[in-house]
């Protein structure tokens, strides 16, 4: 008969905490290496948004002339040529206008297709499944439908709430966010309609938000210890040192993933 030490210690043992550290192998390398592709991506769209915007704004940059002109002698040109040169430069300003709406939207659109393909590379890898057409263009159809609600929820608190604690709701929104996305992710099925997906998403995420206490303190008292790991490494010269911090919190998010991925598949088979 077992005694209850060693009852505790098989316990602890089989913990989805100490088993998610088992599952840091091939798999773990496989998301850190997606995820620092798509920060790459991510750069190289910033730039390139960036870019686009310097050219876009040339035509603006263009026109100041004629501005100062105009109005350093307003007294001797003429009405009609004035008019005219108002005109041109009207025209100026809202064709730039209109391509920054239009480079900010396709920005957009072409970062979060980015984020969705890597997003659904990484929780096949991890949740073992099958990435084909199908599945990837119902898992895009899905996080369009989901992202969008959240991301207009901030802007109305930004709009709406004049005071200090904006803030506070904004992080509590996020918070919410990736709290019911990882759970909407884990429950993603292919042949699932998207309404028994995101009912059973907001019933486990709600329900049985007790059971998520503990893993996301083991979460935060992880992350503390290794902020605190990384300064004691502060002596190390500062580019070694900002590429190991980068590459440990890259490692820390992947191990994050596969913990939570755990808690909630269990949670759904005993729900």
């Amino acid at each position: 008969m077992k005694t209850k030490k060693e009852i505790k210690k098989n316990k602890i043992k089989n913990s989805l905490f100490v088993k998610s550290f088992k599952e840091l192998d091939k798999k773990l390398i496989y998301t850190i290496i997606l995820d620092i592709l798509f920060y790459v991506v991510l750069l190289g769209i910033v730039v390139f948004t960036f870019a686009s915007l310097k050219w876009n704004f040339e035509a603006v940059k263009e026109a100041i002339p004629t501005l100062t002109y105009i109005l350093g002698d307003v007294e001797n040109i003429a009405t009609e040529d004035a008019a005219q040169k108002l005109t041109e430069l009207n025209a100026a300003f809202f064709i730039a206008i209109a391509r920054t709406i239009l480079i900010l939207l396709v920005i957009f659109i072409v970062s979060l297709m980015a984020g969705i393909f890597f997003k659904a590379l990484i929780w096949t890898r991890i949740l073992h499944k099958k990435l084909d057409i199908h599945f990837y263009r119902r898992f895009t159809l899905l996080n369009m439908l989901w992202i969008v609600p959240w991301a207009l929820a901030i802007v109305i608190l930004l709009f709406a709430i004049k005071s200090m604690f904006v803030f506070f709701y904004i992080i509590l929104i996020i918070f919410l966010f990736l709290h019911f996305t990882n759970i909407l992710y884990v429950l993603f099925e292919k042949k699932k309609k998207f309404s028994i997906i995101l009912k059973e998403t907001f019933m486990l995420g709600t329900g049985k938000i007790h059971h998520f206490i503990l893993p996301y303190v083991w979460v935060a008292l992880l992350f503390f210890l290794l902020v605190n790991i990384l300064g004691l490494l502060s002596f190390l010269p500062w580019r070694i040192y900002v590429m190991l911090f980068i590459l440990a919190l890259f490692l820390y998010f992947a191990w994050v993933r596969i913990y939570i991925s755990k808690i909630i598949s269990n949670l759904a088979k005993i729900s």
